[in-house]
């Protein structure tokens, strides 16, 4: 299983040791924690990616969460750079800070 890492740590590791981030593309994060049913969902969709991967259907279910309608609907390209990163994998966080 992957470790459970918060995107606060991430953030941390970039700031101290910035030559070994060349970027951080943190999606859908905020300042506050995750209520009970958002974290429970959060970690039945880490629970998933850990078992299936996150390219496939994982990645194509989580993409319209990424993006807003409008850009769905007009914005292929952006929609298409956004797809790249999310089938390519990403780590998730099981706390909530």
């Amino acid at each position: 299983m992957a470790p459970k890492i918060t995107h606060g740590q991430v953030a941390t590791f970039a700031a101290v040791a910035p030559q070994r981030v060349a970027g951080l593309f943190l999606v859908d994060t905020r300042a506050v924690a995750d209520n009970d049913v958002q974290r429970a969902n959060r970690l039945t969709v880490a629970d998933r990616a850990e078992r299936e991967g996150t390219g496939g259907r994982l990645a194509e279910s989580t993409l319209p969460n990424l993006l807003g309608s409008t850009t769905q609907e007009r914005r292929p390209e952006v929609v298409a750079s956004v797809r790249v990163p999310v089938r390519a994998g990403t780590t998730w966080s099981s706390a909530s800070t």
